[in-house]
């Protein structure tokens, strides 16, 4: 099996609070308007609940340096486990399913992290990965929706670093599950994030990522890290 997209932060993240602080693309806050929330009445295009692989997810075991872990679909959801690395991030994308940013796209997805310290894991998208076969610090620009303890921030890569394109914002008070459903709305320049169904905010972006992957993340920050993530649920929709 070839190594999974896989991400070493330790140099970048000394701390938390320091990972990156560069914003580009360029961003503007805008307020949600009627016209975002028409995604509601958009039709679904893809589900996954995690009981096959039909959406070829990285599965099975792996090793990278000293860190080792695994991922698996199924019975019930998708599960991605690791132990012994510094700083990791681990990332795995529906492969063989694009959205596109100009004509509009909804994702939202289920997510639950175990390790509550220091974690991060989301929603990816916009991904140039077409793949899992290509490790992220190799591989392609993409978008990532992250919960890190109770903040959320939006990250985006652009190859060779991190960039900031919101900064950490503290999650609503009392709003956070067993599991959380994460969700973003994408059309045009504009990115809507929304957490358990909570608007959190929307921004406007100005970029060249048009066509792209779906996936999630997984990870935590610090030395030694052991972590656990589950994911069920994925969503898609597209306006007609």
């Amino acid at each position: 099996m070839r190594l999974l997209h896989w991400l070493s932060i330790g140099g970048l993240c000394v701390s938390l609070l320091g990972c990156v602080a560069t914003v580009q693309p360029s961003a503007t806050p805008t307020a949600i308007n009627s016209s975002q929330e028409a995604w509601q009445q958009w039709p679904v295009v893809l589900t996954d609940s995690f009981r096959d692989n039909r959406n070829k997810w990285m599965v099975g075991p792996f090793q990278y340096d000293n860190a080792t872990g695994r991922m698996d679909v199924g019975p019930e959801l998708y599960r991605m486990e690791m132990k012994g690395g510094d700083s990791l991030i681990y990332s795995s994308v529906a492969a063989e399913y694009l959205v596109d940013r100009e004509k509009g796209f909804y994702a939202s997805i289920d997510a639950k992290s175990f390790e509550k310290v220091r974690d991060t894991y989301g929603l990816l998208f916009l991904s140039q990965a077409i793949d899992n076969s290509v490790t992220i610090n190799k591989a392609t620009n993409f978008y990532y929706f992250e919960i890190t303890e109770d903040h959320y921030r939006l990250l985006y890569t652009n190859e060779t670093e991190w960039k900031e394109i919101i900064t950490l914002t503290i999650l609503p008070k009392n709003s956070q599950k067993e599991f959380n459903r994460l969700a973003v709305v994408v059309k045009d320049k504009t990115i809507t994030l929304l957490f358990n169904g909570i608007y959190l905010t929307d921004i406007e972006v100005d970029d060249s990522l048009k066509l792209g992957t779906i996936g999630v993340i997984c990870g935590a920050y610090g030395a030694n890290v052991t972590q656990v993530c589950e994911f069920d649920n994925l969503e898609v929709r597209k306006p007609e």
